[in-house]
């Protein structure tokens, strides 16, 4: 069941109007109307810290948990290359991505101004 929320649309102290967001892009309006009104007002956010750390904390359990998906078009190389690529999607410090396989090569564009 859908939760019925409204939310200050404008940043009247008291009153103003009120309203759900209804895209992606009100989300991020109705956000950013939030975060003034807890700067100006001293109103509370919606969300407290600690919510977002577990909505945060969440997340990244599902990566760790992620597998890749299987890709039957393909090669055999570059299938291995995908499997190492995500087994080390968060690489440590000082190594980067595995080397794309030489299948790659002539699909890559090189960057410009990097040699």
């Amino acid at each position: 069941t859908p939760v019925a929320v409204d939310w200050p649309r404008d940043l009247r102290e008291r009153g103003g109007d009120r309203g759900a967001p209804r895209s992606h892009a009100e989300c991020i309006d109705y956000e950013l109307v939030n975060m003034l009104r807890v700067l100006l007002h001293g109103e509370p956010p919606a969300c407290a810290g600690e919510e977002g750390l577990a909505v945060l904390r969440l997340i990244d359990q599902a990566y760790r948990c992620a597998a890749p998906l299987a890709k039957p078009w393909l090669t055999a190389e570059e299938q291995r290359w995908e499997t190492e690529r995500h087994a080390h999607a968060d690489p440590p410090p000082g190594r980067s991505s595995p080397d794309l396989p030489s299948s790659h090569a002539s699909r890559v564009v090189p960057s410009s101004g990097a040699a």
